[in-house]
């Protein structure tokens, strides 16, 4: 039978989540393996496949990536997919380019075109990684257009990222997830900020709204995330600091774990995705997953995947100036856009992309 490993450093949060669910929509064609983090646990998430806890902290990355290296030479699958870089995009494009000398097929999914926060010499390690691969899985023609541009000519296939419905699990309704959260009344508008806290996600200008202008009437914010606005950034972490202690606000700053995901997505009625840079996102599509409206900026692949009628698409450029009206017109437009959300999550079903990843890892 044909064998597939999906591979990942971490043993949680986005990229593991990801890994789970691609592996589990790939077990219905394959004998399908996740090798990952010793941390990896999601106990309440069936899986017809097999989990190898290969990777432990950082600090091993160097032992445990000779250690994958070996495993994968012994298990010779017949596909391995890459979920972004392992840890160092340059060591593992030599791994990579190891593998490759044993014959195997080496696939990845590019999450992110480029790290978060780049080095300067960051493009041309990556542009050397993606080189590397037999082919690779983008989230959106953008990005397929981005790798084009790093002089890619491996093989490349656009499917969407799928949606997470792995945390739909107990179907909690709205009230008895914000009676459980506390602090969030029946009448509120509940707009979720959900994920780590920090500058690339637009948290700045979303507390300057909360701080200096104020919110739309029965409006308050959830924030739900680790703090992770940087250390240096002292004038923004204060700023924080009082829009958290706001009376609009309602604060779980701290690793909300995988059980809990559900409860913070069925309390909101929107969701914010007010963010300065990146390629794709997961909370988009655990927000379709929960059929909410989102309000997203124009970066990467979000105005493509929110679809009409769905959300909000306002300019990077404009969160402070636009970004309470948007939320004021989805509260009084509230039954059209949940409407809407019906669904869509269909589009973005594991089942068809499963089916597309096999046709294209077996016969690229």
């Amino acid at each position: 039978m044909f064998h597939v490993i999906t591979a990942c450093f971490v043993g949680k949060f986005g990229l593991a989540d990801y890994s789970l669910s691609l592996a589990r929509s790939l077990s219905r064609f394959s004998r399908s393996e996740v090798v990952t983090s010793q941390d990896f646990q999601y106990p309440d998430v069936p899986f017809d496949g097999e989990i190898t806890r290969i990777f432990r902290r950082s600090r091993r990355y160097p032992i445990d990536v000779i250690r994958f290296l070996l495993y994968i030479i012994k298990e010779k699958p017949g596909a391995v997919i890459f979920q972004s870089c392992l840890k160092v995009a340059f060591i593992d494009a030599i791994l990579v380019h190891a593998l490759r000398v044993f014959g195997l097929r080496v696939f990845v999914t590019v999450h992110d075109i480029l790290p978060h926060y780049p080095k300067p010499w960051s493009r041309l390690e990556y542009e050397f990684f993606y080189k590397s691969f037999s082919g690779l899985i983008a989230h959106s023609s953008q990005a397929k257009k981005s790798l084009d541009e790093f002089g890619v000519t491996a093989p490349i296939l656009v499917v969407p990222h799928g949606v997470y419905d792995i945390y739909r699990l107990s179907g909690i309704t709205k009230n008895r997830a914000r009676e459980r959260i506390g602090g969030l009344l029946e009448d509120d508008f509940i707009a979720l900020f959900f994920g780590r806290i920090d500058e690339r996600k637009g948290v700045e200008a979303l507390v300057d709204i909360i701080v200096d202008q104020g919110l739309p009437a029965k409006t308050k914010i959830l924030f739900a995330g680790i703090n992770g606005v940087s250390s240096g950034n002292s004038s923004l972490s204060k700023k924080l600091q009082n829009a958290l202690n706001s009376r609009n606000c309602v604060a779980h700053v701290r690793e909300i774990s995988f059980v809990e995901v559900e409860t913070f997505f069925s309390a909101s009625d929107v969701v914010l995705l007010p963010y300065k840079e990146g390629t794709t996102s997961g909370v988009l599509k655990l927000a379709i997953a929960f059929e909410r409206p989102v309000i997203a900026t124009d970066v990467g692949d979000l105005p493509s995947n929110v679809l009409p009628g769905t959300g909000l698409i306002i300019s990077k450029h404009r969160v402070f100036e636009d970004l309470p009206s948007a939320i004021e017109s989805i509260r009084v437009n509230y039954s059209d856009y949940e409407l809407a959300c019906k669904g869509v999550a269909e589009d973005y079903s594991w089942k068809s992309i499963g089916e597309k990843y096999f046709d294209f890892i077996s016969r690229t």
